[in-house]
């Protein structure tokens, strides 16, 4: 059975490292979970933000024209409707 490197997992190594005083191990081990965390979140982003861009696209396309005749009914006021 291997051992997977998630981001945690080598915090606990790194803090392990910490504590036996071998800094220089401890700091790579660091750097490699932090680099590893934000590649992980990149990729997710990469999948999720064209999603969520076509998502938005589409309900402000289907919601315009209500705006558009809600809120243009409301600015248009002739001045025989003001009196």
């Amino acid at each position: 059975m291997s051992v997977v490197n998630t981001p945690s997992r080598i915090r606990l190594l790194a803090r392990w490292y910490i504590r036996t005083k071998n800094v220089q191990t401890s700091n790579v081990l660091l750097k490699h979970s932090k680099v590893t965390y934000l590649f992980n979140r990149t990729q997710r982003y990469q999948r999720n933000l064209p999603t969520a861009w076509i998502a938005t696209l589409l309900i402000f396309i289907i919601k315009l024209p209500y705006y558009i005749k809600r809120y243009s009914s409301s600015l248009s006021v002739t001045p025989s409707e003001k009196s």
